[in-house]
């Protein structure tokens, strides 16, 4: 189960729920229900989101994140600010994504265009998305 969580003044969590990534689609339902049992009666209230973005979806359609999912969490870290110590902190996220070719070299060179993209965003200022074109054509040599 992954998850990212923002607390705010009244001691809510909201947590992302990505069934089954890695460890099963059972065992995560269990976790969400312990977790529930965990703070029930208390004054923390949690908010589980539920995504579409674990292996059952890479197996279904090849893809593990939907186009939009960047720009989504982008959105949402700032729409939701932390409140600490009677502070609000606006948080901010910066993203640089690209698409995996089946067959494509060495993983270094997708980390290579992913990070190229991360700092392309990041220079580019607070709060953006900034995607790095896949390689689209294979040599013979890289499809063997």
């Amino acid at each position: 189960m992954s998850s990212k969580s923002s607390a705010n003044v009244s001691g809510s969590k909201r947590i992302a729920v990505i069934p089954g990534d890695g460890i099963g689609t059972e065992v995560t339902r269990e976790a969400v229900k312990v977790l529930k049992a965990v703070t029930s009666g208390s004054r923390t209230k949690l908010d589980f989101t539920e995504f579409d973005w674990g292996a059952e979806r890479y197996l279904r359609d090849g893809t593990t994140l939907p186009p939009d999912a960047a720009p989504m969490l982008r959105r949402d870290f700032e729409q939701h600010p932390v409140h600490w110590n009677e502070h609000q902190v606006v948080i901010t996220a910066s993203f640089g994504i690209t698409e995996i070719v089946s067959g494509e070299g060495h993983v270094t060179d997708i980390i290579g265009r992913v990070d190229a993209a991360l700092y392309q965003a990041k220079q580019a200022g607070r709060n953006r998305v900034s995607v790095a074109e896949a390689v689209r054509e294979l040599s013979a040599a890289q499809r063997a």
